[in-house]
């Protein structure tokens, strides 16, 4: 299964130099089991909704270099899934189970997956989406389409370009090195509502319950 980058403005009149952040950090899940920016959950604020992976020099990389990168959960304005899982019942979309962690149902959906052994789930970050028409047009200019990638015209990526120490030796291959699932993934039910819980608590045989 594999996600879009989704993005919103935080200006009510478009111009290049309003902040443009990530937007589906309530479902989307790093392959560290964390949210993809820091929530602050004192304050609920998204005043680091432009710093992407501050913990995961893997998924930081390869986004800035417009690579593919594993994650445990996403959804972000679009997806691509084989159907099979669906069809064999293997998943479906359900509310929490009793003393399961209160999520949304595209969250549940991609923890069925992994419990299912299908946890070949990535972002590609080359397909960037808003939420209009006019917007969508505008995040394009400004994280790329597409053929940007493909031709290697990307806009350059919005920060200074220098890599951290925590991203030497990450690997910049077009394929993705799959892994396991986190041991831990983030809990939020609202953003003052943090806590982290196994990965696959309340797990259940089958999915009779969606």
């Amino acid at each position: 299964m594999v996600c879009a980058m989704d993005w919103a403005h935080g200006g009510e009149t478009y111009t290049p130099s309003d902040p443009i952040f990530f937007y589906d950090v309530w479902i989307a899940r790093s392959l560290t089991g964390d949210i993809f920016f820091d929530v602050d959950p004192t304050l609920g604020s998204w005043q680091n909704a432009t710093n992407l992976f501050p913990f995961d020099p893997v998924s930081r990389t390869r986004m800035r270099a417009g690579l593919p990168f594993q994650v445990f959960a996403c959804w972000n304005g679009a997806i691509a899934f084989g159907a099979a899982p669906l069809f064999n019942h293997e998943v479906g979309f359900r509310w929490p189970r009793k003393e399961e962690c209160f999520q949304g149902e595209a969250q549940l959906w991609c923890k069925d997956l992994w419990l299912a052994g299908h946890g070949k789930i990535a972002v590609v970050p080359s397909v960037n989406l808003e939420y209009t028409d006019k917007r969508g047009r505008q995040t394009k200019v400004q994280k790329g389409y597409v053929s940007d990638f493909v031709q290697g015209t990307r806009p350059p990526p919005e920060d200074d370009g220098q890599g951290r120490d925590d991203e030497r030796g990450v690997s910049l291959e077009e394929r993705i090195e799959w892994k396991g699932p986190p041991d831990m993934v983030k809990c939020m039910p609202t953003f003052g509502d943090q806590t982290w819980r196994k990965w696959n608590e309340t797990a259940v045989d089958g999915v009779d319950d969606v």
